[in-house]
């Protein structure tokens, strides 16, 4: 067999070229739904679980850091945000699990935070001097504390909005 007839064989139709950009479609499709349920769906659970652990952060962070129930709901809140960590399931669910936690842990440093501030006050008033401290900035970092913990309470609040999901 020489290679004039070997040319006149027809290895590759057009029918196959569209079987083959059909699947390739398909995949391609299927490839990036999967891509967008995973970065935009926050799933059942983590929607009810990070929606109780919130609740639970933001009433401890109503309570008075000095008191006795704010060890004990500290806990509580713990609990609830390691449910909603092992909970998650999506890139979306991950993302707020950890942001819980990032809340969570700036509302607990709070009370060690006001701790500090007042022994660092009774110092430079017993030594005066001693510390060179700028009230103005002190001042700017607790807005900028608390402008912090509003920016990811409603962050958190936004993403786990049972309204806005269509609950």
């Amino acid at each position: 067999m020489n290679v004039r007839e070997l040319l006149q064989y027809e290895i590759w139709s057009k029918e196959t070229s569209r079987k083959i950009l059909t699947c390739v479609g398909i995949v391609f499709v299927s490839l990036l739904s999967a891509a967008a349920i995973e970065m935009l769906w926050v799933s059942p659970g983590e929607l009810i679980l990070g929606r109780r652990a919130l609740e639970q952060v933001d009433k401890l962070q109503r309570l008075d850091p000095e008191s006795k129930d704010f060890e004990v709901e500290a806990k509580k809140a713990d609990g609830m945000v390691d449910s909603a960590v092992r909970a998650a399931l999506t890139i979306r669910d991950k993302k707020v699990a950890s942001a819980l936690g990032g809340y969570l842990m700036i509302v607990e440093l709070e009370p060690g935070d006001a701790k500090v501030r007042r022994s660092m006050k009774e110092f430079e008033r017993t030594h005066p001097g001693k510390i060179h401290s700028d009230p103005d900035r002190d001042a700017e970092r607790d807005a900028n504390d608390i402008e912090v913990r509003r920016f990811m309470s409603a962050t958190l609040h936004s993403a786990l909005d049972y309204k806005k999901l269509g609950f």
